[in-house]
């Protein structure tokens, strides 16, 4: 079984996440599992968990679960869909939403998630659609990263992400023939810009 960085990625919380009081049970490249309990700020006018927070759950630990497994590789990846549907409502109580990959591929990956309520009724249920970006694509106006952010990679004191050549940016194809690899590269730049 793969490392578990549920821990890690609790420490490294900030943003909508901590805001919303996500927290991570577990984390590992092929199952994501987070929870919450449910107060004031998830509710919407009638008194019941609002489709955004089940919305959000759900792109998050499917995101997490999808950043896990591109960052072996090097990649970074980014949502370009999400469909959830709310089965049943909730007023209060923990609320878990479990995270698995449906498909992994070099550029996009489809994840599937489902909220359950403490007596395992299911909630809502997603799936959401992410694309696997190469370092240096753009991403809102910005580089996208080849590594977790520097908090992330701070808080990672025991090297649970393996540093392999791909994460480093040193390909081993690079040094056998690198106009080959700086030919595909420029062809992925081109591809990512048309997303």
């Amino acid at each position: 079984m793969a490392d578990d960085l549920g821990a890690m990625l609790n420490q490294a919380r900030g943003g909508w996440d901590d805001a919303m009081g996500l927290r991570f049970v577990s984390a590992t490249r092929d199952e994501v599992v987070a929870e919450y309990v449910v107060d004031r700020r998830h509710l919407q006018g009638y008194g019941i968990v609002h489709g955004g927070m089940h919305s959000g759950a759900i792109e998050t630990v499917c995101s997490t679960g999808a950043a896990l497994d591109a960052m072996a590789r090097g990649l970074a990846v980014v949502g370009v869909e999400n469909n959830t549907s709310f089965v049943r409502a909730v007023r209060e109580g923990r609320i878990r939403v479990t995270a698995r990959p449906i498909t992994r591929g070099r550029r996009a990956q489809l994840w599937e998630a489902i909220a359950r309520d403490e007596q395992e009724r299911i909630v809502s249920c997603g799936r959401v659609r992410l694309l696997c970006l190469e370092p240096g694509s753009d991403l809102g106006g910005k580089p996208a990263p080849s590594r977790p952010s520097k908090q992330v990679w701070r808080t990672n004191r025991l090297s649970m992400f393996p540093l392999t050549a791909s994460v480093r940016g040193l390909s081993k194809r690079r040094s056998v023939c690198p106009d080959r690899c700086i030919r595909r590269r420029r062809w992925f730049r081109t591809q990512s810009r048309m997303w």
